[in-house]
């Protein structure tokens, strides 16, 4: 019976250990995580060290340069989400940008 116990609990830690290990990114000085709870747009995180936590928050890895679609109303898409952005002019819709910088937690994009 103390073999069943211990086993259980040997179980528990190795699954928890995982989803700390799983949880755990580093941004690079360029790059940011888009930080997505539950499907919606929560923050940008970076650079270092990120915690993301599983199964309730997703995290997309935004670089300088990266290319995407302005969809109007300070929205862009990338990678298939939509973020907050500001332009530094205001481009048409479906207008493609790029990644000009991050500043205080805000994307920053210049028309391509």
């Amino acid at each position: 019976m103390e073999d069943i116990g211990q086993n259980s609990l040997l179980l528990v830690l190795g699954v928890l250990f995982l989803m700390i290990l799983a949880s755990i990114r580093v941004a690079k000085e360029h790059e940011r995580f888009a930080i997505f709870m539950l499907g919606r747009f929560f923050m940008l995180k970076g650079p270092g060290l990120v915690i993301c936590l599983p199964f309730v928050q997703k995290a997309v890895r935004l670089t300088i340069g990266d290319m995407g679609k302005y969809k109007g109303d300070e929205i862009a898409e990338y990678l298939g989400y939509g973020l907050p952005v500001i332009a530094d002019s205001t481009p048409g819709i479906n207008t493609p940008i790029r990644i000009k910088s991050f500043n205080n937690g805000q994307v920053n994009v210049e028309p391509v």
